[in-house]
Parts: structure tokens; C-alpha cells; sequence
């Protein structure tokens, strides 16, 4: 058995032909299933981000209270516990809500330079996570 496709046309319009049927519900169906997927991620992973931000902000708050109240806990190790609690706590409040907002809505509304300071964070603290995993991969 053999299958031929011949184009009727080109551009958007154009119908494929596969035995003599037109083929081209398969784009349209292939299109609806992607605009379904990308509605689901709007509504989906800002409301994930929401959880993240606000797990984060409890849980590294709750880092920051317990090791600075009790004075048996002031030691080099929980100073760079503190330290990290701190600048997480940063990055949830200054990069996480902008991020979800950006999957939410399709332009960004914040301006360039917000723009450009939340993804210099986000980058910085990316390559911060990886330094902490592999110590010396990241130099400079």
C-alpha cells in the first residue's frame, strides 16, 4: 500500500491531499490541542508559582526567625544558612511573582528595565544554585 500527498496551494490555506482526502483537520486539530496546552499553562503555572512563593516565604522566613532567636544556633554554618534563606527569600519576592505574571498574560507589562533586573536575578541565581551543586564549574 502506498500513500500519496499532493499540496493544493501553499501558505496557511493550503490543504494537503493524502489518497484523495483532505488532510488538513489534522493542522486544525494539531493547532486546537496546542492552543489548549498553552491556555493550561497560563492558568497552571502561576498558580504552581503562587504555591512555590509562598511555601518559600514561609519556610525561609520561618529559617531566618528560628536561627536568629536562639542564640545556641549563632554559628559560621547557620550564618550561610541565614545567608541563602535571605537571598532566596529575595529572589521569591523580587523574580517569582514577575515570572508568573509573564506566563499568565502574554506581554510583559513591567517595562524594560524590570525586564532586564528580573532576569539578570534569575540568571544570577541559577548560576549560584549550580556553583552551590558543583563546587569550582563556575569561575569569575
Amino acid at each position: 500500500m502506498t500513500t500519496t500527498a499532493t499540496s493544493t496551494g501553499s501558505g496557511a490555506g493550503a490543504e494537503w491531499l493524502l489518497n484523495g482526502t483532505t488532510a488538513s483537520w489534522v493542522v486544525d486539530d494539531v493547532m486546537a490541542r496546542m492552543l489548549a496546552q498553552e491556555e493550561v499553562v497560563r492558568v497552571v503555572v502561576p498558580v504552581l508559582f503562587t504555591v512555590i512563593a509562598v511555601l518559600g516565604f514561609v519556610g525561609n522566613l520561618s529559617v531566618i526567625i528560628v536561627v536568629v532567636a536562639n542564640l545556641q544556633m549563632h554559628s559560621t554554618t547557620n550564618t550561610l544558612i541565614i545567608s541563602l534563606a535571605v537571598a532566596d527569600l529575595l529572589f521569591i519576592v523580587i523574580c517569582v511573582p514577575f515570572t508568573a505574571v509573564s506566563y499568565a498574560i502574554t506581554v510583559w507589562p513591567f517595562g524594560t528595565a524590570w525586564c532586564m533586573v528580573s532576569k539578570h536575578i534569575s540568571r544570577h541565581r541559577f548560576l549560584e544554585y549550580i556553583q552551590s551543586q558543583n563546587p569550582g564549574i563556575i569561575r569569575g
